[in-house]
């Protein structure tokens, strides 16, 4: 895997988790939004099928499958970030900029006045740096 496919999981990883997160909304909003059960159609059965306690353990279960789920992709991205880390200060705060916060190479240039040809020199050289961090894990 090349460092940018390797970078680019942070901003995949994240629209994933933000999926995740509208998903469990959604469940929610669906749970939450239940009618109320007319029990007096019931008066036959001696002990009523309580669905509204069922749909509340079902949405805790799904719930908590996704909770568990955002963490596991959570801890992948902060590998990835530690991954960044190791490869210097400048170098590993141009690749932050540029996959972490998603801030295009003109923007960074712009924020840490340096020229833009030369951050493409550093991007160059972070990238080559990460490759061998990469490399070495492997």
């Amino acid at each position: 895997m090349s460092a940018k496919d390797y970078l680019k999981q942070i901003k995949d990883k994240r629209e994933y988790i933000h999926r995740l997160e509208l998903r469990r909304k959604g469940l929610y909003d669906r749970y939450c939004s239940i009618r109320a059960t007319d029990y007096a159609k019931d008066r036959v059965q001696s002990s009523p099928v309580n669905s509204l306690e069922e749909n509340a353990v079902e949405l805790a279960e799904r719930t908590q499958e996704i909770d568990m789920e955002i963490i596991r992709v959570t801890l992948q991205i902060d590998d990835v970030l530690n991954k960044i880390d190791s490869v210097g200060s400048i170098y590993s705060q141009i690749l932050s900029m540029q996959y972490d916060e998603g801030k295009r190479l003109q923007q960074i240039a712009d924020e840490l006045k340096i020229g833009y040809n030369y951050l493409c020199q550093l991007n160059g050289e972070a990238l080559r740096r990460l490759t061998e961090q990469l490399n070495k894990s492997n």
